[in-house]
């Protein structure tokens, strides 16, 4: 299942990390840090991100984000672990503005009857 948070903020990418998989497979993995303000409080979390996915994240540091990302736990030596994983950033669309009231049609003046009307 995947969350939703719009208009948040990614303060900086850490812990860049990389390796090979025991199938072979290289992967790169890091950690996204998010802010979310909420009222008088900003919330701040780590975000796991993978992949191509951490250059698209780090061209948006600073920048008001919206984000989708899925929630994963695990159990380890009777230990419970769980983490974000981020799976979908986007720029925050910008606010748009109202388009501008049309301008006020001139009233029509009114015609005098005179000898050049045809009837």
């Amino acid at each position: 299942m995947l969350f939703e948070i719009k208009k948040c903020t990614v303060v900086e990418v850490r812990d860049v990390t990389s390796g090979t998989s025991r199938s072979g497979n290289a992967w790169t993995k890091a950690t996204a840090v998010v802010e979310v303000a909420d009222g008088n409080y900003t919330n701040t979390f780590p975000m796991l991100v993978f992949g191509d996915k951490i250059q698209e994240v780090e061209a948006l540091v600073g920048k008001e984000v919206d984000i989708k990302f899925s929630i994963q736990g695990r159990e380890y030596n009777d230990r419970y672990y769980t983490d974000l994983r981020l799976h979908f950033v986007s720029q925050s669309a910008a606010p748009q503005a109202p388009a501008p009231a049309p301008a006020p049609q001139p009233k029509p003046q009114p015609q005098e009857d005179g000898p050049d009307l045809p009837f």
